[in-house]
Parts: structure tokens; sequence; C-alpha cells
């Protein structure tokens, strides 16, 4: 189903409760790529995570997870640039703060 989903909502781990096997950055940027195959270009994507290391790893792995191969430059992913257009943050428990990301595509120039 390429690019038939409208939108996305996710709340990955965040290797606490439940570990992933291998880099937490590894597990987001395929958990980005399985997503970005199946949300239309217009989707829309919303993520639940913790601030601090968790967020930093979804936003960095956000950007790895974008890149094309000069052999499918012309794909439609290839056209496009998911960013985050939104982010808000709360109180999620007394020692927790959690944040949500709003991720929405972008034309590239």
């Amino acid at each position: 189903a390429v690019g038939m989903v409208d939108r996305v909502l996710v709340a990955p781990p965040w290797n606490k409760q439940f570990a992933v096997q291998g880099q937490l950055q590894d597990f987001f940027e395929q958990m980005f790529r399985a997503i970005f195959g199946v949300l239309k270009p217009d989707g829309k994507l919303v993520l639940l995570g913790s601030k601090g290391y968790v967020e930093k790893s979804l936003l960095s792995a956000l950007g790895a997870s974008q890149s094309c191969h000069p052999d499918h430059a012309e794909d439609e992913a290839c056209k496009v640039r998911w960013k985050v257009v939104a982010r808000q943050r709360f109180a999620l428990t007394p020692r927790t703060t959690a944040t949500v990301l709003l991720v929405e595509s972008r034309p590239l120039q």
C-alpha cells in the first residue's frame, strides 16, 4: 500500500520498558523508512516520545532516513522532505517530559 495512508500516529519504544535490539537511532531510521513508504506525500505523522535522548534520536533518525540514492533521485519519495512542523511538550509523569512531534512533507526546492 505505497502512498495510501493519510495519517500515522506512533509511540515508538523509548528503550525503557521495551528495549530495542541494536541502536535506538537505527530502529527509528527503519521505522521512518517503513512509515514513509506507506504515507501519502501530503500525509501527516504524529510521534510521541520523551524529551532528551529519545527526542534527539527521533530527530536525527528523521533526517538520516530520508537520504536518496542517486539512482532513485526521480522517485516520488525523493521529491519531498519530511520535517517537524510542530512540537508540544508536557509532563507525562513527575520525572518524564513527553514530546509530541507533528511531521509533514515539504517539497524540495
